[in-house]
């Protein structure tokens, strides 16, 4: 009594382990969002889809055919499947902050052909245009392609718009995560083209490979600006040195002016919201930037380290940190003034380790102060 190619108990069972083990992490570290929930609900959706499978699986062993029952069960399961590829959809539209999560109406239009497949599957006992049985043997209907062709637009949507992200940006860890999205979507699909039954399995090891590189990528970040926390600068600036490209490579060191002042006059809350406008600032300068890293040093210090490129010089950065530091406190309507110093220094053979980088940079910091009191 096969309807479709299954997975085997086993595979079935440690990807139900997976799923579980990620949701519960998901739920426990995640802050609570609408990233964090979409995620939660697409590993609940696999959970669901698997579990289907070994119900299955267990009434072809036990020789239980009913009728009705293989229509609910295989109803659900086209649903639940097409369901996951949505979320997956949805999730990846996240993780490359498409515009499209900024409007719920976007994300509803976008999930319009999902709606209407779906309804079509569960009508499908009735009409039989997307699957029907014949006595006890599964096969599809009619408007079958529909539900293959929205299945797969919504994973090729996926793919292309990561691939695009990857061919735009030029910030190399944001290149990484969308890489990571192609490869994570990829390969489970070309595998089941070869073999459908080893599908689930797949897509849990899948799962679990991405969602290592989320949690690597949000527990590298710095809670308050979402700039990389200081745990990996180092090791960054490292990797940076370690690339012998032609450009010269520059280290900036930015340091909040007068900054216990505006937590002794105005309180913490305050200067939590001038860190934050520094790390946007720093975000907004170096958006264009290749081979780039930026990270919160400690209290009102960061560090930005790149390449020099073009008309992308270390001071005209600097200019730019600064010149939207002030744009974003005006902005804001903020009581006081907000602005930064930056120190900058220069790569070179007399640098022997990235201690000796950052503290030239903070030399020409103080020097820069010091000439400036």
């Amino acid at each position: 009594m096969e309807y479709f190619e299954l997975a085997s108990i086993e595979h079935s069972c440690i990807a139900i382990v997976l799923f579980i083990i990620v949701l519960i992490d998901t739920y426990r570290t995640f802050n609570r969002s609408i990233f964090s929930v979409r995620l939660c609900t697409f590993f609940i959706l696999n959970i669901i889809y698997t579990s289907l499978e070994l119900l299955i699986t267990y009434l072809d062993e036990v020789h239980i055919a009913n009728i009705y029952l293989l229509y609910f069960i295989c109803a659900a399961l086209l649903v639940t499947k097409l369901a996951i590829k949505t979320y997956l959809f949805l999730c990846t539209e996240y993780v490359i902050k498409s515009r499209i999560t900024r409007s719920f109406k976007l994300e509803f239009f976008c999930l319009i052909p999902s709606i209407l497949t779906s309804l079509l599957v569960i009508t499908s006992p009735f009409t039989k245009w997307i699957f029907k049985f014949h006595e006890d043997t599964f096969s599809r209907g009619q408007f079958f392609f529909i539900y293959q062709t929205v299945s797969l637009v919504y994973v090729a949507a996926c793919i292309v718009h990561a691939f695009i992200r990857t061919l735009r940006t030029k910030n190399i860890n944001d290149n990484k995560m969308y890489i990571s999205i192609i490869v994570f979507l990829t390969i489970p699909y070309i595998i089941s083209i070869f073999d459908e039954r080893v599908w689930t399995i797949t897509v849990a090891l899948a799962v679990l490979s991405f969602y290592l590189i989320i949690q690597h990528d949000n527990l590298s970040k710095d809670a308050l600006t979402k700039l990389n926390s200081r745990q990996y600068l180092k090791y960054d600036i490292l990797k940076m040195i370690s690339v012998n490209w032609k450009s010269r490579l520059c280290l900036l060191m930015i340091d909040g002016d007068y900054f216990k002042k505006i937590n002794d006059n105005y309180g913490h809350l305050e200067g939590d919201k001038s860190l934050i406008r520094i790390g946007e600032a720093i975000s907004y300068a170096t958006r264009n930037l290749y081979n780039v890293t930026s990270a919160r040093y400690g209290g009102d210090e960061f560090v930005v380290c790149f390449y020099e490129n073009g008309e992308n010089t270390a001071s005209h950065i600097a200019n730019q940190i600064k010149e939207k530091v002030v744009e974003l406190n005006l902005k804001d309507d903020s009581p006081y003034d907000l602005t930064v110093s930056i120190g900058i220094a220069y790569y070179d053979s007399s640098i022997k380790s990235v201690d000796d980088f950052i503290n030239a940079a903070d030399m020409n910091l103080y020097e820069h102060k010091k000439g400036r009191t």
